[in-house]
């Protein structure tokens, strides 16, 4: 950290995370973002199509990218839709949940169908 002439030079180094602006989600985004939600709730009313559970009430929804910025997705209507905030975490974020016969469940949400499930939770 250096003073010049009141003036504060700091250096972060290189490893500083990208803003949310050089991530894509600009003014651009915002805008479409609430076009989304807004044409979503026209049509549907303030409901989730749930992602891994069934849809539901929300008035906490957001716009999601189906394919994500990170895998070459776009911010264009085609690929955006209104989901909540708790499937939009869940969709980044999944965790298997053990069905009732042991089993690890391959849903986020196990329907308890022995069916439902992927591998033995002990394999």
């Amino acid at each position: 950290m250096t003073s010049n002439a009141g003036q504060i030079d700091l250096d972060w180094g290189d490893d500083l995370p990208l803003t949310t602006s050089e991530r894509g989600y600009d003014v651009h985004h915002r805008r479409l973002a609430k076009l989304v939600i807004l044409r979503w709730v026209k049509r549907n009313g303030w409901t989730c199509p749930g992602i891994g559970v069934p849809a539901h009430v929300s008035h906490d929804l957001v716009a999601d990218h189906v394919k994500p910025l990170s895998e070459g997705g776009e911010t264009v209507l085609g690929n955006l839709r209104a989901i909540c905030r708790a499937c939009n975490t869940r969709r980044l974020h999944p965790q298997s949940k053990l069905c009732p016969d042991g089993h690890r469940c391959s849903r986020t949400v196990p329907s308890g169908s022995p069916f439902c499930c992927g591998e033995p939770s002990g394999q």
